[in-house]
């Protein structure tokens, strides 16, 4: 398994506050079947986290370091979890934002939580422009998905992909709903932890695969932690249309959600 969303990197952002608890958290994915893992600290410009892409390919060599000293058979390469605002594309076309293995193909993007920005559109597109093919973090905890799911199909439509974190399997409703819906209808190219520490919100992909076997087939699954991440890491080209595997009514499926929120 590859697991393409991890805070792995110490004192950066709400990650591992030491290297010793960076280097647990690699140990306790390779424990669960994990063979490469990319270190995707927040990177907010201006803001809460301003990671520069510099430091975080110093600090991504460092750890690679420390993990093959331990002896932990596992890959470690670097990325970012980039926080979309109107000028992203303006400030990757200055090579100040980390793509996944620095190498411009693939960026991993966070959306405000709050809602779809009225310029997602327009930053997906200026990134595809310049080669550059955004994933969309944790799609199913964005209020405006979680209201309306299928709005994640205008976000591919656009050409992103999007990545769903394994924990959202499990999730309080409605987040498992929306979760559930992106899986089912064939718009999730990726599951990743988005660990952030060996105590709190663990990297433990694995432990969420015999679930999402339960909602999807294992080809399907095993796309999404080791084909797909593969590609993206090897900067190879993925499409993201995808004839969805099962088709849910709007209606039957809020009609699920309402459900299982009154029925305990």
């Amino acid at each position: 398994m590859i697991d393409l969303h991890v805070h792995l990197l110490p004192g950066v952002d709400d990650g591992p506050s030491t290297w010793d608890e960076a280097v647990a958290m690699v140990r306790m994915a390779a424990a669960e079947g994990v063979t490469a893992m990319a270190a995707t600290s927040h990177m907010v410009p201006g803001g809460v986290y301003p990671n520069t892409r510099e430091r975080l390919l110093t600090l991504v060599a460092e750890l690679q370091r420390r993990v093959a000293e331990s002896g932990i058979e596992m890959e470690i390469y670097p990325g970012a979890e980039v926080y979309m605002t109107a000028d992203v594309a303006e400030l990757a076309a200055r090579s100040e934002l980390l793509t996944y293995c620095d190498a411009g193909r693939y960026m991993l993007l966070e959306m405000p939580t709050s809602e779809i920005p009225p310029y997602a559109v327009q930053v997906i597109d200026d990134l595809r422009l310049q080669g550059i093919i955004p994933i969309i973090a944790h799609p199913e905890r964005n209020l405006d998905i979680i209201s309306e799911p299928s709005r994640a199909a205008e976000l591919v439509e656009r050409g992103a992909l999007l990545q769903v974190t394994a924990s959202s399997l499990k999730a309080v409703q409605p987040v498992r709903a929306a979760t559930r819906f992106l899986l089912r209808h064939g718009l999730v190219h990726f599951l990743a932890s988005d660990a952030h520490g060996a105590y709190n919100r663990r990297p433990r992909l694995g432990s969420y695969l015999g679930l999402a076997k339960e909602w999807l087939d294992t080809a399907t699954v095993q796309q999404m932690v080791e084909h797909n991440p593969a590609a993206v890491l090897e900067g190879r080209t993925l499409d993201p249309h995808r004839h969805p595997p099962r088709a849910l009514g709007a209606r039957r499926f809020w009609q699920t959600v309402m459900q299982r929120l009154t029925v305990r």
